[in-house]
């Protein structure tokens, strides 16, 4: 392997191969596990691009790894050389409507900054506190909020990416290249939209006994402008957060209209909300999934056969996407068949990576190729996922 060359780049105190190191940067929040050659922390632009002009010269894979959060295995090596972002965090350029950040920043960093100012990113995903803005993109994440600003693609101005020849690009059809979990190319620089902080927040917390009662009251909530939030607990998840065994339903607004105004009461909400797949995990199931379904009535009837598997799930029930949490080796194959019978998608923010390979669907493989036969032809970015 090509050691001294890659120092002279990063410098010996940004380059590490040692077993203990090695080991920690094989898998990510998923129970994959990989084979890293070596783990490199550059610091700019010009070191990522003679990085790759080594890994293409020598077909070598690369795999970038923002905060390690991906549940998917899209950070797993495959005996590849890993591009750890951290050291890539500053914030380049700013102003009232958008803000240009390097792919490494936490998200939690950047909104602690931007709230001096009365702004924020708003879109805020479980991991807020350590995911990556180059990570978020890379999966497309979206997040509690998610009912009201979309996911991270609908919060892109332009994207400055390192492609698998070495060159820079800069990329203004962002809506294509989220989602695609560095297979296309290696995110350096995003500049970001923003929003104003909401000067008020409030909730309100449903509870019901039967999925179909709580189905048609969500359309209606749906409709309200100052929605913000819309997440589900359903009854066994909310029984392992010792809340009575009922499936409750989480509204946040950003005014007064809920009956709970007090902070800590929100953030003690907010809180269990967080928590919920720790939680889950812990009790064994760990397995978590986040399939899409758009429909109401169809997300109803998905919501009565996950409560035939006795499974806990919880999510993003204002824009269909659910997490239903499994035991390790659980057979899926009948899960993701009735996810596609009910006209949704196996990955509503997680993302395919390893885990979902084989139910990548056709249309999402055959756009995927055709990137990548523009931006990374010699295949040397994070081989064997997605497709």
């Amino acid at each position: 392997m090509h050691l001294s060359e890659f120092e002279s780049i990063v410098g010996k105190e940004n380059l590490n191969y040692f077993p203990n190191t090695k080991l920690v940067y094989s898998s990510d929040a998923s129970m994959y596990k990989g084979n890293p050659l070596v783990v490199l922390w550059p610091e700019t632009i010009e070191q990522i691009q003679k990085i790759v002009m080594i890994a293409k010269k020598n077909f070598l894979d690369i795999t970038t790894r923002g905060g390690g959060t991906g549940l998917v295995g899209g950070a797993v090596p495959k005996r590849s050389i890993v591009l750890n972002m951290s050291k890539m965090n500053k914030i380049l350029d700013f102003d009232n409507d958008s803000i240009l950040v390097e792919a490494g920043i936490v998200l939690d960093d950047l909104n602690m900054i931007l709230s001096q100012k009365g702004l924020y990113f708003p879109i805020i995903p479980s991991s807020h506190e350590v995911c990556t803005i180059g990570g978020m993109i890379s999966c497309n994440a979206s997040g509690k909020r998610a009912v009201k600003y979309g996911s991270t693609k609908n919060y892109i101005n332009y994207l400055e990416v390192v492609d698998g020849s070495g060159a820079v690009r800069k990329v203004n059809d962002v809506e294509k290249f989220c989602g695609t979990e560095g297979t296309v190319g290696i995110i350096v620089n995003a500049e970001l939209k923003l929003e104003m902080l909401p000067k008020k927040i409030s909730m309100d917390v449903f509870k019901f006994d039967r999925a179909t009662d709580m189905s048609i009251y969500t359309p209606e909530l749906k409709e309200k402008p100052q929605l913000l939030s819309l997440e589900l607990l359903d009854p066994k998840t909310s029984s392992m957060l010792n809340l009575e065994e009922r499936y409750h339903l989480i509204a946040e607004y950003e005014n007064s209209l809920g009956e709970i105004r007090e902070p800590e009461e929100i953030e003690k909400w907010d809180s269990l909300r967080d928590s919920a797949y720790s939680k889950i995990a812990g009790l064994g199931y760990s397995l978590i999934e986040d399939p899409e379904i758009l429909d109401d009535e169809k997300l109803a009837v998905f919501m009565k056969y996950l409560e035939g598997l006795n499974v806990p799930f919880f999510g993003h029930v204002g824009i269909g996407i659910l997490h239903p949490c499994f035991k390790q080796g659980t057979d899926l194959a009948d899960f993701f068949k009735t996810v596609e019978s009910l006209g949704g998608s196996v990955t509503g923010e997680h993302g395919i990576g390893l885990a979902k390979k084989k139910y990548t669907p056709k249309i999402m493989r055959d756009k995927l190729l055709l990137y990548k036969k523009s931006f990374d032809p010699s295949n040397i970015l994070n081989r064997g996922k997605i497709i």
